[in-house]
């Protein structure tokens, strides 16, 4: 733990609202106003210069080397050129770098930073899920991006996560899995990484089934703006099934969605675009519990307050969620 990670959250934010001026100066985005979006996993400001009223988002990025910043940017231009989804654009510093390294007392050593435009929206939380309308475009949207991953060719230096059965399953603590679950809940947690894993040897890895994917396409990252959906958030970028992707967007309906209406609206809305067989939509069900795997997992080994608060219900809903899921 750095001596940053022992400051208070307000004091943290105040040394990183900082630094983000004298970062955009060197993105010639400045003076600026600065509104915190974020400060979790990462730290997130958006920055509106005075002069032109420009919105921009300035990204504080702790767990992603710059490799991996720059292959996220080199898929978003790729995919902008494509067209059909909106989504964020690539800034360059005006000496033409996409992430700055920033070195500045108080702040952790292995920080750096990169800019993107401003993506119109609203996200789109509904007590009942975001609706069918609203889940037909996400659909369409995402067999978008798979069409594009289908057809891409990354570039030698292109560096992203794995999210194969290892990558989304090995960061297990089981110390802590212990301390919140009982064997019960522990062995169906077992289950599910079995059966994803037989999922996922049936589905193999070529170009129709596995590619670069979002990884984080839930409510939180897709926005709503004049009834067109707009996509924000590529820092989860990765390698993995488009079935796992798919999974990310489908499991906050858990409890949301009894008859199951936007569910489908969200399949029909991807098959209008990309072919998907209903063999591959008989394992959507694993993956989904998979996700869910995943997230209990991330909550209960989160020392974050907002993480900590939810754990117990959330864990309940999801153990809950997975029993009907592995039907």
């Amino acid at each position: 733990m750095s001596d940053f990670d022992e400051l208070p959250v307000r004091k943290q934010v105040v040394c990183l609202r900082r630094a983000a001026k004298r970062v955009l100066d060197r993105y010639g985005v400045s003076p600026a106003a600065l509104s915190l979006l974020a400060h979790h996993r990462q730290t997130t400001f958006k920055a509106t210069t005075r002069a032109t009223g420009r919105k921009y988002v300035l990204r504080f990025h702790r767990d992603r080397s710059a490799a991996a910043v720059r292959s996220e940017f080199s898929w978003l231009r790729q995919l902008r050129k494509r067209g059909g989804v909106v989504i964020p654009e690539p800034i360059s510093t005006l000496d033409g770098e996409e992430v700055v390294d920033v070195n500045e007392d108080q702040l952790p050593g292995d920080l750096r930073c990169s800019v993107t435009a401003w993506v119109e929206g609203r996200r789109y939380f509904r007590k009942r899920g975001p609706g069918a309308r609203v889940l037909r475009e996400v659909g369409r949207i995402l067999a978008t991006m798979h069409l594009h991953a289908e057809r891409f060719v990354a570039p030698p230096w292109f560096d992203c996560p794995v999210r194969d059965w290892e990558g989304i399953f090995r960061r297990t603590d089981v110390d802590v899995e212990n301390r919140w679950l009982c064997p019960a809940e522990r062995r169906l947690f077992a289950e599910v990484e079995n059966r994803t894993r037989s999922a996922m040897d049936r589905l193999k890895q070529g170009r129709e089934t596995f590619g670069v994917i979002h990884g984080d396409l839930m409510q939180a990252n897709y926005l709503v703006h004049q009834r067109r959906v707009h996509v924000i958030d590529f820092a989860d970028l990765g390698l993995g099934h488009f079935l796992y992707d798919m999974s990310v967007t489908l499991f906050p309906l858990w409890g949301l969605d009894d008859e199951g209406r936007q569910r489908q609206a969200f399949l029909t809305g991807y098959r209008e675009t990309r072919k998907l067989s209903l063999e591959h939509e008989r394992l959507l069900n694993i993956f989904i519990a998979a996700r869910g795997v995943v997230q209990a997992r991330f909550v209960m080994a989160s020392n974050h307050p907002g993480d900590q608060a939810i754990a117990e219900n959330y864990l309940r809903r999801t153990v809950a969620g997975l029993k009907a899921w592995l039907v």
